[in-house]
């Protein structure tokens, strides 16, 4: 999805894209599942998102958000625009609450302009601010970011593609729910598990990483005797793990049952 809104932006000079933004973010989503929403940030701020309101998310609140001026976030997006390639980022919790998983795509047109805008964001009382304009306060490394040289021409940063998915959304197809549920093995059993982020956004730190979790085995719960499995995708940078452990307890059995 990032990178069909990444094609059409490169050969867009005329901000036809930014325009029918949410025609083709509508047709992305009925095409490819599992997305929550998607978004555009021309020169690292978010101008749009679809769907902006709907009966799951209110994202008025994303809207104007600075990714290149807020400390929490400045780190993961430079990395994109370095990269160039597509970046993960999260689980994390969002401005405008909830928990999701973030892939964003740096996009490097001929029609973007060499030097970012000046701009101001704030947040809890404290504003960051970028000035290019003028060339005595302007810091190269934050105002300008050369692209690939493209049929001769040299590109620079237009901004970023962006697709998230709350963590509900994500899990949907694992049906963890059903971990919960009794299920017959020597006897009718159900699980406690957590899933966490074994190298968390700083967002998560405070809960150990843990995304998402049983009924009965929030945060605060510590499992008993679990049993854990990694889930690694290096190529996204996702190092997770998955805990369980029953919720009656493991039975007790004799040393002579292992021998």
């Amino acid at each position: 999805s990032v990178r069909a809104l990444s094609a059409l932006l490169k050969v867009d000079d005329k901000n036809l894209t930014m325009d029918n933004f949410e025609s083709i973010a509508g047709l992305l989503m009925e095409t490819l599942h599992g997305i929550t929403n998607l978004q555009l940030a021309p020169f690292g701020t978010v101008q749009k998102i679809h769907p902006l309101v709907d009966s799951q998310q209110d994202n008025r609140g994303a809207i104007g958000h600075a990714l290149l001026l807020d400390p929490r976030r400045k780190g993961g997006a430079l990395v994109a625009i370095q990269s160039q390639a597509i970046t993960m980022v999260g689980p994390l919790k969002l401005l405008q609450g909830g928990v999701a998983v973030i892939a964003r795509y740096a996009i490097f047109t001929p029609f973007a302009s060499e030097f970012l805008p000046d701009e101001s964001w704030s947040r809890l009382g404290v504003t960051y601010t970028r000035i290019c304009s003028d060339v005595t306060q302007r810091n190269s490394e934050e105002c300008s970011f050369p692209g690939p040289i493209e049929n001769g021409t040299q590109t620079y940063f237009w901004g970023f593609a962006t697709m998230l998915t709350l963590i509900p959304d994500l899990l949907r197809p694992l049906m963890l729910e059903s971990l919960e549920e009794k299920m017959a093995l020597s006897k009718f059993v159900s699980f406690k598990y957590q899933l966490r982020d074994t190298t968390p956004h700083s967002s998560m730190k405070s809960v150990g990483g843990i995304f998402a979790h049983s009924a009965f085995a929030g945060p605060e719960i510590v499992l008993e005797s679990p049993v854990s499995v990694k889930i690694s995708v290096p190529e996204v940078e996702v190092e997770w793990e998955l805990s369980l452990s029953l919720v009656e307890g493991w039975p007790m059995v004799s040393f002579d049952f292992w021998i």
